[in-house]
């Protein structure tokens, strides 16, 4: 009822109503994010990432 009696509201007084729409990022734009930030971490070989993930 609310959003009905708001629409007749905004036609009536000739306003333009537009939906707010927000990007979603996708994993590949998250991905960049991370790199460009900095929050990634090279391992030389899987030895020293298991180590990594067993102290943690």
């Amino acid at each position: 009822m609310d959003l009905a009696f708001l629409r007749k509201l905004v036609k009536n007084m000739e306003w333009v109503m537009k939906k707010k729409t927000t990007h979603k990022k996708t994993g590949y734009e998250l991905a960049l994010d991370d790199i460009k930030h900095g929050r990634i971490h090279e391992y030389n070989n899987l030895d020293e990432f298991i180590k990594e993930i067993e102290n943690e």
